[in-house]
């Protein structure tokens, strides 16, 4: 990303400080920008935040019995520079140049009274022959506050960052000995990059180049098929999801990050289903080695669940269901179109049977009526799945939603772009 401002600064703060013996309290108001850039850079990303500012307060100190009436005026700039990587997100200290000055209004004797004058006389030609010592003083304390605040701030920031990570992508595949070798971050002079090879020892990797990056776009997501089969294996293999009450939903017997989690509980209609007079409690295991399977190919994407086993009424071993997804641009997200559901019985060898037996033909039906009727629901296999815009939230929600321009699915690969609005 070039240097862009990303937020504005616009905050009112107490101040607090000790120069020269004179105890200061007042209240500050700082207007500025935040300004993130990349910084080039092929083993890590490497990030900078900028922050350009001017703080203008309003001062009481006492020194004794005089009482000084001031107003400071900071002008700073905070650059700070934060390293990612999948071993851990860093940062590095703040570096701040600031500069102070201040006018003095008036100096006079606490409580006024017997000596007013001459206090006021000799205080303020003690401020006028310190003057220029007290800018400096305060300019060094300013900059260590300064450092302080942007030490915190972004500090916090990258921990939650680094928190999500870890939460919604590196640890579930780590409790099951599946996090990827390959996690490259990188940046460019306008592009932060993340390159991953969602593949184990035992899976395959893309066998292809990635399509050409669009120009021009604030987000590009590029995935492989292989990369989305790889990751659903590593978390959903020989998995069991059930339900025994359409009011308490879906529960799963393996731990799921929360994003998964979250698009899950999405899709559901509990209206519906609660509503159905013969629901009966389900469950379905999945293939341990493929348990869901995608394709992108020729501007659609083909979604196939591979089932062990699924009792819902009927019992149904080894079967694959299909069904083909329609992109379409809708409102700045994208609005998938399912087409009519295909079955196919498996072998043990997880690849299509060539025929139908007669029995089969019948557990076929069977089962795409059961599948539809829950699909009608909106509790199965999915007729409409709605990727809504981005509209990010915390920190990052002042850069305002992005919608989906680009969607396309093709020779293995998916590229989705987004533009801020």
């Amino acid at each position: 990303m070039k240097a862009s401002a990303g937020e504005k600064l616009n905050r009112i703060d107490p101040v607090s400080d000790n120069i020269l013996g004179t105890s200061i309290q007042g209240t500050g108001r700082t207007t500025g920008s935040v300004d993130v850039a990349t910084v080039p850079s092929n083993d890590r990303a490497m990030v900078q935040f900028k922050t350009t500012g001017h703080t203008e307060s309003d001062n009481v100190g006492r020194n004794g019995p005089a009482v000084i009436r001031s107003t400071a005026h900071t002008n700073f700039t905070a650059t700070k520079a934060v390293e990612l990587s999948d071993d851990a997100f860093r940062t590095k200290p703040a570096k701040v140049n600031a500069n102070v000055k201040s006018d003095v209004h008036s100096v006079s004797k606490a409580g006024g009274g017997l000596g007013s004058n001459l206090v006021a006389r000799m205080g303020m030609s003690q401020v006028q022959q310190k003057h220029a010592q007290a800018d400096s003083i305060a300019t060094d304390h300013a900059q260590g506050r300064i450092a302080k605040r942007v030490d915190q701030e972004v500090g916090d920031r990258i921990a939650k960052a680094r928190q999500r990570y870890d939460q919604d992508y590196r640890l579930p595949l780590a409790r099951k000995g599946e996090l990827p070798e390959d996690i490259h971050f990188r940046t460019t002079d306008d592009a932060l990059v993340v390159e991953v090879t969602q593949a184990s020892h035992a899976q395959l990797g893309a066998p292809t180049a990635p399509p050409a990056l669009p120009e021009g776009k604030d987000l590009v997501v590029r995935v492989h098929e292989s990369a989305t089969n790889n990751y659903l294996a590593s978390l959903l293999g020989g998995a069991t999801i059930s339900e025994e009450d359409p009011e308490h939903g879906t529960k799963a017997d393996v731990p799921l990050p929360k994003w998964l989690k979250d698009a899950w509980a999405n899709r559901l209609d509990t209206h519906a289903a609660s509503a159905d007079p013969d629901f009966k409690p389900w469950s379905l295991q999945f293939n341990s080695e493929r348990p869901i399977e995608v394709a992108f190919v020729d501007g659609k994407i083909r979604l196939i669940l591979h089932i062990a086993h699924l009792n819902s009424g009927h019992e149904f071993s080894r079967w694959d269901v299909a069904g083909n997804f329609t992109p379409e641009l809708t409102d700045g997200g994208v609005t998938l179109k399912r087409d009519d559901l295909d079955a196919y019985p498996v072998g043990p060898d997880l690849k299509p049977l060539a025929g139908h037996s007669s029995t089969q033909s019948g557990e076929r039906q069977n089962l795409l009526d059961e599948l539809t009727k829950k699909s009608d629901q909106g509790r199965g296999f999915p007729k409409t799945i709605v990727i809504k815009k981005l509209a990010p939230t915390g920190d990052l929600a002042k850069a305002g939603p992005l919608a989906a321009n680009e969607f396309v699915p093709k020779d293995g690969w998916l590229t989705i772009a987004w533009n801020r609005e």
